[in-house]
């Protein structure tokens, strides 16, 4: 999709995996990584490689520290992206987005009732505010989801025109039972106006 020399943006920078492999493959990478501890990571991480960066003339890669729900004004235009978001996992029970736009929590004895989602990832997300891996509604915060819309909307307004984003994602099983995160992901996209 990419050739040398592209920008390619990464919203969840993580510990610079993007940045490494899309460096060496010659694309311009700019993450962003909310997590003071992941950027630190990654910055040490492309401190490992700068030196075969240097001398093969590879683009070395940028991480900011910061929100991606402000992605677009942060990285500006991107001709694509490629990120691995925060998995939505409740400790005590699952949220499905519907297509319509509201969430269903599972009930292990009742199936999926409606109600409004509030996930908790894993407790390795890091806990800085704002941790879209440990939003909880019960705490006035934002849902997985909503957080989700707003960081793939600025996604939408940082790519150009026709450009890719690649999202690396998976179901998971949780509770005995199949969550489906891709398909989630892909209806939240194309509310986004992605294709």
């Amino acid at each position: 999709y990419w050739k040398k020399g592209d920008v390619i943006g990464d919203c969840f920078g993580g510990v610079g995996t993007t940045g490494i492999l899309g460096a060496s493959a010659g694309l311009k990478v700019v993450s962003v990584e909310l997590e003071p501890r992941f950027f630190a990571l990654a910055e040490a991480n492309y401190g490992l490689h700068a030196d075969l960066w240097r001398r093969c003339g590879d683009p070395v890669p940028q991480m900011i520290c910061g929100d991606s729900r402000k992605f677009a004004e942060l990285v500006g235009p991107v001709v694509g992206m490629v990120t691995s978001p925060p998995y939505a996992a409740n400790e005590k029970s699952d949220y499905l987005l519907t297509e319509d736009g509201t969430t269903r929590q599972r009930d292990e004895r009742r199936g999926y009732k409606q109600g409004s989602g509030c996930f908790r990832g894993s407790e390795n997300y890091g806990d800085v505010p704002g941790q879209v891996g440990r939003l909880r509604e019960d705490r006035g915060e934002e849902t997985y989801w909503q957080a989700m819309q707003v960081i793939y909307g600025e996604c939408q307004k940082a790519i150009r025109p026709g450009g890719i984003l690649a999202v690396v994602i998976k179901d998971y099983v949780k509770s005995k039972a199949r969550v489906p995160l891709c398909e989630q992901t892909a209806t939240l996209l194309e509310a986004c106006g992605f294709k």
